[in-house]
């Protein structure tokens, strides 16, 4: 049996050989192409084993360089890079960084460490597209924030008065207005009758927010607008056009990244199970399922679920000392999901909502008990994922009420 460590880096990647028993028997780098992947296969093949004789461990879960590997038949254990530095300290206790070490680490921690870690399985292609989008996604919204930022950040530099307008700057018609009255010579400029036939173009829900367009207009006209330097009003407004023209495309981006998702999850497998789940909807649905997967031997349990999330405390015991503390070490993306769910489920599931104030009387900060409660999600969620069952709040409450019982007696 062979071990084979890959130190992965963007044009490049060290490679450490070992054998059973222990024994780093090569050393070489190959380059991150299809040339490279191809003098690695010829390097195994030169070994004189078969691909169930080899196993590559690395600290990247995706990729050119895992696709390729697994296409050929091999097997991969991706292993997390805060662990990867940690077993570092096994041979080298000077703390030094080195690419071809690291490569022997991850090689020698698959020789030892085996049975710990789990091989990938990657999934379907179409759950794999899902977490594609997904994480894309994600990524998105991210800067979609930080334009809204910069937007609030350069109104405040020169305008101000715009800010108090539109409580959502993400929305069609607080961008189309900005564009259109960008400084505020144009706003003082506007006429009732131009700013009504603009917000009446835009079908602006007028009835539902009980405002007519004269009253809107005079808070408008109320405003307080102070007077920039000439300079800053320049610079300043030809900047905002610009944040907002990518705000605007992204905002279209984000839409198409939402209609893509919907369709691909619509033929997913486990649709029916993570929309059964109160207040999932269509935006944690996918999330959820994109995390959990298809691969159903993925997790041994639900805390193996619960530590790969960081929704499990860690506790730390030294004698007569304990403690009790939040687990860093885990995905983060994994975890906001959880919480985002865990916190939409506090007005649509009446024992979350029982749950989360319990914990609150107990002490918890509203981050402890959401936590707490995302905890206990886990468990449920991945119970109806291995069983593939659906989310029934009538069931769970009566499997509750009775396993309350059987305590007892």
């Amino acid at each position: 049996m062979f071990f084979i460590g890959i130190d992965w880096a963007d044009d490049h990647h060290d490679v450490s050989i070992v054998e059973e028993q222990g024994r780093e028997i090569k050393r070489f780098q190959i380059s991150h192409d299809p040339d490279g992947f191809l003098n690695l296969l010829k390097e195994i093949q030169n070994l004189g084993g078969n691909p169930n004789d080899v196993a590559f461990c690395l600290e990247k879960p995706h990729g050119l360089l895992i696709d390729f590997l697994i296409d050929h038949g091999f097997t991969v254990y991706p292993i997390n890079p805060k662990s990867a530095e940690r077993l570092r300290d096994r041979h080298s206790s000077s703390m030094k960084k080195d690419d071809r070490l690291d490569a022997f680490v991850l090689a020698d921690a698959l020789r030892t460490d085996r049975h710990r870690l789990v091989p990938l399985t990657p999934d379907s292609e179409l759950a794999r597209e899902l977490k594609g989008l997904v994480q894309d996604r994600e990524v998105l919204i991210r800067m979609k924030t930080r334009i809204v930022n910069q937007v609030t950040s350069c109104l405040k530099e020169y305008y101000p008065a715009a800010l108090e307008i539109f409580s959502n700057l993400q929305s069609e018609t607080a961008i189309d207005f900005l564009m259109a009255y960008s400084t505020p010579k144009s706003l003082s400029q506007m006429s009732l009758k131009e700013f009504a036939k603009f917000l009446n173009e835009r079908n602006y829900p007028w009835k539902m927010l009980k405002k007519t367009p004269e009253e809107f207009y005079k808070e408008i006209r109320a405003l307080k607008l102070l007077k920039p330097d000439p300079v800053v009003l320049k610079t300043k407004s030809r900047f905002l056009l610009v944040l907002l023209e990518q705000l605007r495309t992204l905002l279209l981006q984000v839409k198409q990244y939402d209609r893509a998702i919907e369709e691909i999850m619509e033929k997913h497998p486990d649709n029916d199970l993570f929309t059964s789940l109160p207040g999932a909807g269509e935006k944690l649905a996918p999330k959820l399922a994109a995390h959990f997967g298809e691969d159903r031997s993925r997790f041994k349990d639900f805390k193996s679920v619960q530590r790969l999330s960081g929704t499990a405390p860690i506790t730390k015991k030294s004698g007569n000392y304990q403690h009790v503390q939040r687990r860093h070490a885990c995905q983060t993306s994994f975890q906001d999901t959880l919480f985002q769910f865990a916190f939409v489920t506090l007005k649509r599931s009446l024992w979350a909502r029982k749950y989360y104030d319990a914990k609150r009387k107990a002490g918890k900060t509203h981050a402890g008990a959401l936590r707490a409660l995302a905890n206990k999600w886990v468990k449920i969620i991945y119970t109806l994922w291995r069983n593939g069952t659906c989310y029934r709040e009538e069931i769970f409450l009566a499997a509750r009420q009775q396993h309350a019982l059987l305590n007892v007696s």
